[in-house]
């Protein structure tokens, strides 16, 4: 348990780094305290209720790679609780939908030329074995993709993939983004003619979320939630919060760990002009997504990639094809998801307005849903659900150059892209450079 004389540590935002990385540290007896804006703990891993069972706001699942998390499961004794679930996988190119879920797909797909169709599936499992190359980062993944798959297969594959992601950054995407992506998730395929297995958490992610929580709890770390920083200072190598919210409190800090936002950092904490800039230069995609209950299932399909630049979500999900939907009730339950830019017309719609239009998209895939199939809708939109990993990507250090003031955030994940696991990667590279450092 921590002592008058242990550092004291301020960890702001309680998503899934957060908490980890306040785990750690409270069991080598440092005195931590997390700042949650919000009411719910987990960040863009956080569940909602529905049907009598938790479910995440956006979609989750993982991959057989993702090593921390399932580390960190077994270390909080609820690895039993992970299910490897085997899921198939659609794609849906504006008129028909196609299986695409493993390699007898890709030799059947009827939009590419015998010769194409080998081609997509050579390259593309030359690229799950490949192993990290430092070539990639100086290459967009749309001039590798056109120089080794080909034009004719980038073209009705890849491009309109991207520019359904990435929107107008779609030809800027880095290779490294684009391979670790395809190597990341064929850790899930034991072979080529499989289907992939996907791992879940019995309950969600929520019982992750409420596990941290409960630990924490007894190792006596302060969580103050519905609470925000409303002031800082740094004075004589000390840091200075002035909470507001819930929770109307001052702290002194020996070291900060903020994980919010990069312009919210830049307006509370003012570092350096140098880190500052590096921060504003980093660019993000919102998210939206709509959670739907339904009284139908949809395809027998998890994960549909929606490959058409023109549409209102670029991935459906049908969360009940990979976990049953005896744990809803019987219902089915779909997410639809969309990156586009924060001032986008559709990020900025009114919710009915918005599930109008997905509705009749969705009714052009699957003619037979009806409106009254519907049986609730859930809405969730995040102003920086994904940052644009660029060529030449430049990776932001935790330090930021003010002895105790550390930044973590989701864009100095490279070249993976952001999600659970590296939250849990990054709480331990985390943990690792204070724990090295003297800071009373």
């Amino acid at each position: 348990m921590p002592t008058k004389k242990s550092p004291k540590i301020t960890i702001i935002g309680g998503g899934i780094l957060g908490l980890t990385l306040a785990y750690l540290l409270a069991k080598q007896q440092y005195n931590v305290r997390i700042i949650e804006k919000n009411k719910d703990l987990g960040g863009l891993a956080s569940a909602f209720a529905i049907s009598d069972e938790y479910l995440e706001r956006y979609y989750h699942h993982f991959f057989k790679s993702d090593k921390h998390l399932q580390g960190l499961l077994s270390e909080l004794g609820i690895a039993d609780l992970i299910e490897w679930l085997p899921s198939k996988m659609g794609l849906y190119d504006g008129q028909r939908f196609y299986p695409f879920s493993h390699a007898l797909d890709i030799l059947k797909f009827p939009a590419l030329n015998i010769i194409d169709r080998l081609r997509l599936g050579l390259i593309s499992f030359f690229l799950q074995k490949k192993k990290p190359d430092p070539n990639f980062s100086k290459i967009t993944a749309l001039e590798w993709c056109n120089k080794y798959y080909g034009r004719n297969v980038t073209t009705k594959i890849w491009e309109p993939l991207l520019k359904s992601k990435f929107e107008d950054y779609y030809d800027k995407v880095s290779m490294d983004w684009f391979h670790i992506r395809i190597h990341d998730r064929s850790s899930s395929r034991t072979l080529p003619f499989k289907d992939e297995t996907l791992g879940y958490i019995k309950g969600s992610f929520n019982t992750l979320i409420n596990k941290l929580e409960d630990k924490l709890n007894e190792l006596k770390v302060e969580i103050f939630k519905e609470s925000y920083v409303e002031n800082y200072s740094y004075v004589k190598n000390k840091h200075l919060i002035k909470m507001a919210g819930k929770h109307k409190k001052s702290l002194e800090s020996n070291i900060v760990v903020a994980n919010i936002p990069p312009q919210l950092f830049n307006s509370i904490f003012k570092p350096a002009r140098s880190y500052s800039q590096k921060l504003n230069n980093i660019k993000f995609l919102a998210a939206y997504c709509f959670v739907l209950e339904l009284d139908m299932p949809l395809s027998k399909y998890y994960w549909t990639s929606v490959n058409d630049p023109k549409a209102p979500f670029v991935a459906l999900v049908e969360h009940t094809n990979l976990v049953s939907s005896t744990n809803f009730k019987g219902s089915s339950i779909i997410y639809l998801g969309k990156y586009t830019n924060s001032n986008s017309k559709l990020f900025n719609m009114e919710e009915s307005q918005l599930f109008d239009v997905c509705l009749n998209y969705l009714k052009k895939i699957y003619p037979d849903l009806k409106p009254e199939n519907i049986k609730s809708r859930y809405l969730f939109r995040a102003p920086q659900a994904q940052h644009i990993v660029t060529s030449n990507y430049s990776v932001l250090s935790y330090e930021t150059g003010r002895k105790g003031l550390l930044y973590a955030h989701f864009s100095q994940i490279y070249p993976h892209d952001r999600g659970t696991n590296y939250a849990i990667a990054q709480a331990y590279e985390l943990f690792n450079l204070i724990s090295s450092r003297k800071w009373n």
